[in-house]
């Protein structure tokens, strides 16, 4: 992370320590010297990673009902619809 932040252009430290903060190696320093120590994933990668899905030729999303809401928004004409325009 510390050659990461080295290379990074300014104004995305934030991003940099999400990625430090939720990685599967943390840096923290110990006696004055940055370490990295082995911590499991917050979002291990079965959670994210679409690899598989992608060799199996299946949807490589994990919002499935993106569409069916696209769907019904335009059934509807309307992101969010009152119970009385769905029923109209």
């Amino acid at each position: 992370m510390s050659f990461l932040r080295e290379l990074a252009p300014d104004g995305i430290d934030r991003i940099l320590d999400y990625f430090d903060a939720n990685g599967v190696f943390r840096s923290v320093v110990m006696d004055g010297r940055l370490c990295f120590r082995h911590t499991p994933a917050r979002f291990p990668p079965e959670v994210w990673n679409m690899h598989e899905a992608t060799k199996l030729s299946e949807a490589r999303t994990n919002n499935a009902c993106e569409s069916w809401n696209n769907g019904f928004k335009h059934l509807v004409g309307h992101a969010n619809p009152s119970l009385w325009n769905v029923t109209k």
